[in-house]
C-alpha cells in the first residue's frame, strides 16, 4: 500500500502573552523574516476578554520553512511585551493549507457576527495581501470543548465508593479509628 507523504508546514505556537491581538503578532513573525513564507495564520481569541488564548496556527508554505521557523522562534520572548512567557512550537494536528481552510471554513469563528480579528487569515505569499476565506460549504459547527469536569461532585462520588462519607449531599468524611 502506497502512503501518503504528509508534509510538516504548519505549526503551533505556544505561550503567546495574552496582549498580542492577531495583527500584532503576524507583524512579529514579518518582522523576523517569514513574510512570503506564510499562507495561513489564525490567534485565537477570547471574545469575552478579546484577549489571545496563548496560542496560533501557522502554515507555511513549505516543510523547510516551517522547521526554519521553529528552530527560530522556541525559546524566544517578544520584545514589547513585559512577559515572562518563552515562546514554544509544536507540529499541529492539522497539517497543511487545504486542511486547515476545510477545517476553519465550516467553524463557528467564521460566523457573520465576528470580527475579523477573530477570524483565521489567508495571506497571499506572493503579494503578501489577504486573500478572502472560502464561504462556507454548510452549516457552521462549533469547535471541540474540553468536557466541563465537577470536581466536588467527582470528590463525593469517590468518598461514596471507598466509604468514608456519613452524608453524601455534604461528603463529610468519617475516618474510622
Amino acid at each position: 500500500l502506497a502512503r501518503e507523504v504528509v508534509e510538516n508546514t504548519t505549526v503551533m505556537v505556544r505561550n503567546i502573552p495574552n496582549k498580542f491581538v492577531q495583527r500584532m503578532f503576524l507583524q512579529v513573525i514579518v518582522d523576523l523574516g517569514f513574510s512570503g513564507c506564510i499562507d495561513l495564520f489564525y490567534l485565537p481569541i477570547d471574545y469575552r476578554t478579546n484577549t489571545n488564548l496563548g496560542y496560533a496556527f501557522i502554515n507555511f508554505t513549505s516543510s523547510h520553512m516551517a522547521a526554519v521557523f521553529r528552530a527560530q522562534i522556541d525559546g524566544h520572548r517578544l520584545v514589547p511585551e513585559r512577559s515572562s512567557k518563552v515562546l514554544a512550537t509544536a507540529r499541529a494536528r492539522v497539517q497543511g493549507f487545504a486542511p486547515n481552510v476545510a477545517s476553519f471554513r465550516n467553524n463557528v469563528i467564521m460566523g457573520k457576527t465576528l470580527t475579523a480579528e477573530h477570524q483565521p487569515i489567508i495571506i497571499d505569499p506572493e503579494t503578501g495581501m489577504e486573500v478572502p476565506f472560502p464561504p462556507p460549504t454548510g452549516a457552521l459547527r462549533r469547535t471541540r470543548k474540553k468536557a466541563a469536569v465537577d470536581f466536588e461532585a467527582l470528590r463525593r462520588r469517590l468518598l461514596v465508593r471507598v466509604g468514608l462519607v456519613v452524608d453524601p449531599g455534604t461528603a463529610e468524611a468519617v475516618v474510622e479509628g
